[in-house]
């Protein structure tokens, strides 16, 4: 996933995309910092070119936080709001290419469910790389899949035959321990 994002340079060999290719959605290390709310939206602006009193207040009322919320260190916000505002920034630019990994869902439900919804809407049309192990976003989000497994690749367009034989589980909603147990929640396929 580094090597498609541009993260990381392959020890052999050259990565050639064409076209804007996204970070990868879902992890949100990045942008888990010292800086304030209000410091990642105008640094996230300038980077993609984007008005940053609009990503403020799209960021706000998407994720329904507080001004307050955004003006703390992002790494003190409680994990499912900064979830939700890394997934809420990841709406806003154009790629031609969306890289995903690990937790696309969200402890609350509606949240979840409508930001999949959206999503699936951006990257319509446009090449979509998802690494996870979330039966709900692979079912939302994905049209074929491939499966490591005991050293073998499987390929197939019948996602619900991916998930069995990966066996992801189901995600609880307004579970605590979803909120508690992010390593659990973020094991990847492979």
């Amino acid at each position: 996933m580094r090597l498609c994002a541009g993260q990381s340079t392959p020890t052999k060999g050259v990565v050639t995309r064409s076209g804007p290719v996204s970070w990868p959605i879902g992890d949100p290390t990045p942008l888990r910092s010292v800086a304030s709310g209000e410091a990642t939206v105008a640094y996230f602006s300038s980077v993609y070119g984007l008005n940053p009193d609009d990503v403020f207040d799209y960021v706000l009322n998407y994720c329904r936080l507080s001004a307050k919320d955004l003006a703390r260190p992002m790494r003190e916000l409680p994990f499912v709001k900064f979830q939700k505002f890394a997934l809420a920034l990841a709406l806003l630019p154009n790629f031609d290419i969306y890289l995903a990994e690990g937790s696309l869902i969200v402890a609350e439900r509606d949240f979840s469910d409508r930001w999949l919804a959206d999503f699936r809407a951006r990257v319509e049309g446009k090449v979509f790389i998802l690494v996870t192990s979330q039966r709900l976003a692979v079912r939302q989000l994905c049209d074929a899949a491939l499966v490591l497994r005991d050293g073998k690749v499987f390929m197939t367009r019948e996602v619900d035959r991916a998930i069995d034989l990966y066996g992801l589980r189901p995600v609880e909603y307004d579970a605590p321990e979803l909120e508690s147990s992010q390593e659990d929640a973020d094991d990847p396929i492979g």
